[in-house]
């Protein structure tokens, strides 16, 4: 089947990029949004090998940092990973051989995963992934570092594969979105370019892709990275997964939260207050009747109260469950 003409738009644009006369950018952000849900192969051909090669896929990443592999194979495969997502929701766009002002063939975004941690001067120890524009590069780190310590743990797997989504949302925005659209700043500039189209390109996706794995894990993953580099919010929203035997936290303590999730509402802009979960999480889990009236002002200076975790109320009313 040929592509549509707003999909060899994007194949035109890719082609010309690295050329003497490049071609302008001929959709906004909320088209390229739209072009994604009534074209890309993940929502119109759902029983495609390649569908099914993106499951057989997530669980060959999980049994492979499962099993604390040879770092190798565990990239081999989330480079696989990448490049199904961008075959699957980005019309092969950011794979799409292109040739350089010199003649040279070469993808129009590098994908790199790095057994490593990020540690630039100045920023946080424990992002990720990047979208680096200038050298068109996106970037997986498979293990974080403790803050003043030389020690590092490696993310859970289903964490990076959800980052590589959401910088591959802001390659393909880039890339592809026209910057001089009136609302241009409101639908990808504002809050970091997080804005309302990168916002809603990423749950779309998210949502796809957690229909196509059916997996828990997915869902978490998309729960706590919904949105925003880690290192401009103000509080953080889950603790790291660390090694085995470490002696570090190992993500939620068992029992904090009840097997259907979050009650409905939302959670004040500040997150978590200052005390954060107790040692043993909430032996009860969330109690049906949820939270009376929002959490008290300032939070609860020694944690939340002892017991069976939250008095019965509801938590206040509006909203969704991601962070901000």
């Amino acid at each position: 089947m040929a592509p549509s003409r707003d999909v060899q738009s994007l194949h035109d644009i890719a082609d010309k990029i690295d050329s003497r006369h490049p071609l302008a950018e001929t959709l906004d952000a909320k088209s390229l949004l739209r072009l994604i849900e009534n074209e890309a192969v993940a929502f119109q051909r759902p029983n495609s090998s390649k569908v099914r090669e993106l499951v057989d896929c997530y669980h060959r990443c999980q049994e492979l940092a499962s099993r604390s592999p040879d770092s190798e194979r565990l990239k081999d495969s989330i480079l696989q990973w990448m490049a199904l997502i961008d075959e699957l929701f980005f019309f092969k766009t950011l794979t799409r051989e292109v040739k350089t002002k010199r003649g040279r063939s070469q993808p129009l975004v590098t994908l790199k995963v790095e057994d490593s941690s990020f540690s630039r001067l100045g920023n946080t120890h424990d992002r990720k992934g990047i979208w680096e524009s200038e050298g068109r590069t996106i970037t997986l780190w498979l293990k974080g570092e403790y803050a003043n310590e030389n020690t590092t743990y490696r993310f859970p797997v289903e964490t990076l594969l959800h980052t590589f989504v959401h910088e591959s949302i802001h390659a393909f925005i880039w890339l592809f979105a026209d910057e001089d659209h009136p609302k241009n700043y409101e639908r990808v500039e504002k809050d970091g370019r997080h804005g309302t189209i990168f916002c809603e390109m990423l749950r779309v996706i998210g949502e796809r892709i957690g229909e196509i794995v059916n997996s828990r894990e997915w869902e978490h993953a998309c729960y706590t990275g919904y949105y925003g580099p880690e290192e401009e919010r103000p509080n953080p929203v889950y603790p790291p997964t660390a090694p085995q035997g470490s002696g570090r936290p190992l993500g939620f303590p068992p029992g904090a939260f009840p097997p259907g999730g979050f009650p409905p509402g939302r959670f004040p802009s500040g997150g978590f207050p200052p005390g954060g979960f107790p040692p043993g999480g909430f032996p009860g889990g969330f109690p049906p009747g949820g939270f009376p009236g929002g959490f008290p002002p300032g939070g609860f200076p020694g944690g939340f109260p002892p017991g069976r975790g939250f008095p019965p109320g509801r938590f206040p009313p509006g909203g969704g469950y991601p962070f901000h």
